[in-house]
């Protein structure tokens, strides 16, 4: 902002995170002036009210979206996006490691490792809202951790033969 000194600049962009993410001028007024007051942000700033009144000036194309909420909404928006990446990379490494380990996995007792993608998969679907299952945050949880356990099991009891095996093949190579 135009009116006021570089040194600012971290607690003027403080301020207008609190502005935008603000449902109302009188919210975001009263939020700044307290910080102000408090010495969470510099009294150089003045107030709540100048400080809106100098974004709507600087910036008249979203003059509508400051103090409005849109800040949060606009954060939801993010985070949406952001797990649909998640989910998306979820399944390319799933399927990365089906398509390489393929051969082994066929080779092996791969009932456990069923077992722990149908309960990732399940917490997927309660996460993304496909299924209700009561708990909430529990049952999501609950169902990662189930699935969890259940891989560990299958790689550990899969090295396990394999060690075995390596074993009897070593010891009679070494008769």
């Amino acid at each position: 902002l135009d009116n006021y000194d570089s040194s600012l600049r971290s607690d003027i962009k403080k301020a207008f995170n609190i502005i935008i993410n603000c449902c109302n001028r009188r919210e975001a007024t009263e939020t700044i002036d307290g910080k102000i007051k408090n010495k969470k942000l510099s009294p150089k700033l003045i107030s709540g009210k100048k400080l809106i009144d100098e974004f709507e000036q600087k910036h008249p194309l979203i003059k509508n979206k400051i103090a409005s909420g849109e800040g949060v909404f606009g954060q939801f928006i993010d985070s949406q996006i952001a797990e649909k990446v998640i989910l998306s990379l979820y399944g390319i490494i799933v399927a990365l490691y089906l398509i390489r380990f393929s051969k082994t996995l066929l080779n092996t007792e791969y009932l456990l490792l069923l077992i722990a993608f149908g309960f990732f998969g399940f917490s997927i679907m309660i996460d993304l809202e496909l299924v209700y299952f009561p708990g909430g945050t529990f049952a999501e949880d609950g169902t990662k951790l189930f699935g969890i356990a259940n891989w560990c099991a299958y790689h550990t009891r899969a090295c396990l033969k394999q060690i075995k095996l390596s074993t009897i093949v070593s010891a009679h190579l070494g008769q």
